[in-house]
């Protein structure tokens, strides 16, 4: 789903998101089964909740990867507005959709920023970090052509500190003579 977060909403948006989580934490409550395997399968496959931030429903395990991909995406909004001052505005495009997660506008002396964003118990698995590296590496920007670009890969897990390690690891290979990419653990 795509939205546009403007320099000074952040705080708003989560504030929504937070919002959402309880209403959908205090539905789960008031439901009761005496039946584990159809509670189980409700929370699996029956679209039974509420999106956060956009009018879907959802079931429960993508309400959780949604929630704290919006969460990582709105910290990693609120870096960025702060590093990049020229940044008006983030176009973004979370959730399953294709695309580059995060986009900045346009600066007058054409730089733009580039983002992608994730949370994962682990960064390894899957080579989910490596991938976004890889991903985010190929990326252009969806407007007019950038002289400057500069690309970032946000992401949260509980315990970031061997993950650097891996992460530099794994840039210093695939770096050399191209596209740099900046990794942030974010905390959330």
């Amino acid at each position: 789903m795509s939205m546009q977060i403007q320099r000074g909403t952040i705080t708003q948006f989560i504030n929504n998101i937070d919002t959402g989580i309880s209403n959908i934490r205090n539905q789960m409550l008031n439901q009761t089964s005496a039946n584990g395997k159809l509670w189980l399968y409700d929370l699996k496959f029956n679209k039974s909740y509420p999106d956060p931030l956009f009018n879907t429903q959802q079931n429960f395990g993508e309400i959780i990867d949604q929630a704290f991909t919006y969460y990582v995406s709105m910290r990693a909004a609120e870096e960025l507005f702060n590093k990049f001052p020229w940044i008006t505005y983030f176009d973004m495009n979370i959730g399953a959709n294709n695309g580059t997660d995060i986009e900045s506008n346009i600066s007058s002396n054409g730089e733009v920023v580039l983002v992608e964003v994730f949370a994962v118990v682990r960064p390894s698995n899957n080579g989910k970090l490596s991938k976004e590296i890889r991903n985010i590496r190929k990326r252009k920007p969806s407007k007019a052509k950038a002289r400057k670009i500069h690309r970032f890969v946000f992401f949260y897990c509980p315990d970031p500190n061997n993950y650097y390690i891996n992460a530099y690891n794994y840039l210093n290979k695939v770096q050399k003579n191209k596209a740099t990419v900046q990794v942030k653990w974010i905390n959330i």
